[in-house]
């Protein structure tokens, strides 16, 4: 039976992927703010990153009334070529040579339909972060997952692994699936490695960047279904009319569709 920590764990020197990405940067700054972990350390593929810390972090810092600078010595920056070349061997030597004793894994692929990209990244990434986790000693292992993890189910979703769904909306949702089951599947030899899932719904925080992002997109040749999704992104931050311009571009036969959304 598992029982509640008399008081909440504190992560000492913790490893953040993701950290620049929407989701990653407000839980980058949030750690930071509230001082869950001793020091974080930021993977960024962009060299200007180094030594500081990442623009997009900074950003959800001052959201949060925060003074960036005051944490710089709280946080490393370093570069990397990214998930999808990162081999076990090199993850194990980062974790080694930053001393790393949790990981926060919230780096993942949101290209809905590439479903090449979606396993290299969600699934074959998080397989050899986790072997490398374990080789290195790491404590605890924080899987960001989504609420969206169970595909389409009848069913109250229960707090623990997830059984195959009877479809997914999309390969996006079928590939974090997956990467639950490496992060929760626990082998014989991952003794001290406490692995842990939270699925989000929706996250909250600046919307500038995924604004601008979805204005600029173009959906000529794009699958109705790819620009609708991006019309219901544009929704869960909140603008109406940008989702209103796309679902009009994206359906032209039924202009009245984004009167319904």
């Amino acid at each position: 039976m598992k029982t509640l920590l008399d008081a909440p764990r504190q992560g000492k020197r913790v490893l953040l992927t993701g950290g620049t990405g929407y989701l990653g940067s407000l839980l980058a700054a949030q750690i930071l703010h509230d001082g869950w972990a001793d020091h974080l350390v930021l993977p960024t593929r962009k060299p200007s990153d180094l030594g500081s810390i990442p623009n997009e972090v900074r950003a959800e810092l001052h959201a949060l009334g925060a003074a960036p600078d005051r944490h710089l010595h709280r946080a490393t920056s370093i570069h990397w070529q990214g998930a999808e070349s990162a081999t076990a061997e090199s993850l194990r030597a980062l974790l080694e040579t930053h001393k790393v004793d949790t990981i926060v894994h919230c780096a993942g692929c949101l290209d809905y339909f590439d479903e090449q990209a979606l396993t290299a990244v969600n699934v074959d990434f998080t397989t050899r972060l986790v072997q490398a986790a374990k080789q290195a000693g790491v404590g605890c292992f924080v899987f960001i997952s989504t609420a969206y993890a169970a595909g389409y189910s009848g069913s109250t979703i229960p707090e623990a692994a997830l059984a195959a769904p009877h479809g997914d909306p999309t390969s996006y949702t079928l590939t974090k699936r997956a990467a639950e089951q490496i992060a929760l599947l626990r082998q014989p030899d991952q003794k001290g490695v406490a692995m842990s899932t939270a699925r989000y719904l929706l996250a909250r925080g600046d919307v500038t960047g995924l604004r601008l992002h979805l204005a600029n997109l173009t959906f000529d040749g794009a699958p109705p279904r790819e620009r609708v999704d991006a019309a219901l992104f544009a929704l869960a931050i909140g603008d109406a009319a940008l989702a209103s311009k796309i679902v009009g571009e994206a359906l032209t036969p039924r202009p009245s569709l984004a009167e319904d959304l």
